[in-house]
């Protein structure tokens, strides 16, 4: 029997980098947004996490999606 997957919930992450610490590292910061609509199209949610993103300071590497499903038969 094959198994099947069914999206349960799905997070919106920023991941940004907010300057260098005083050992000269990186200093990454995840802002997450959680309960974001499980059928809105990837082109919006690029969209929504870039003007979240323009809200805080620092560059923003990556803006992920963390998708949480159900597997089952």
């Amino acid at each position: 029997m094959p198994v099947k997957k069914s999206l349960m919930t799905r997070s919106l992450v920023l991941l940004k980098n907010e300057g260098i610490d005083e050992n000269g590292k990186s200093v990454l910061k995840r802002y997450t947004y959680p309960h974001i609509n499980e059928d809105a199209a990837i082109d919006s949610l690029f969209a929504a996490g870039n003007a979240l993103a323009s809200l805080y300071k620092g560059t923003t590497p990556a803006i992920n999606t963390l998708d949480n499903s159900l597997l089952y038969q």
